[in-house]
């Protein structure tokens, strides 16, 4: 008997109502490059991890506005990041800096949890594949559940 394969629909970014494959497209160009870096410093220890999540999300606020919506793509190309740049402040009245906390709270949470939902599947399909898993250095093919699929 032939397994049934199912195919399923993407939800539209604008229509989902969680951050599942939030870090498409630009997002993504950010993200994708840190799986590495974040699987060291997890290794390293809990401030390292920390330290290292802090350092991505300084640079995904500094190149993707914080008011740009999760279904919404920046304009491209991306402005180049600088680490050591100083921040333009923005004038904000109450209600919008409470806005931004809120939203970046909310954008900092995303990638430690992405990162670690990656890593969970890579070790679960090594622990039950017969073959070790592919690529070469840590987290180069695990991208593809919450950073797009491709």
């Amino acid at each position: 008997m032939a397994k049934k394969t199912r195919n399923w629909k993407r939800i539209a970014k604008k229509d989902r109502k969680n951050l599942k494959l939030w870090a498409e497209g630009a997002r993504d160009t950010i993200l994708r490059p840190h799986i590495p870096g974040y699987t060291d410093a997890l290794e390293r220890g809990w401030r390292f991890e920390r330290d290292y999540v802090r350092e991505v999300c300084n640079e995904f606020h500094a190149r993707i506005s914080w008011r740009l919506q999760d279904d919404e793509e920046p304009e491209l190309p991306l402005p180049d990041y600088d680490p050591f740049a100083s921040r333009e402040e923005e004038e904000l009245d109450e209600e919008e800096a409470e806005q931004e906390r809120l939203r970046k709270e909310t954008l900092n949470a995303a990638p430690s949890r992405d990162f670690n939902l990656l890593l969970l599947r890579r070790k679960a399909d090594a622990h039950f594949s017969s073959s070790p898993p592919s690529g070469s250095g840590a987290g180069s093919n695990i991208a593809h559940d919450v950073f797009g699929g491709r």
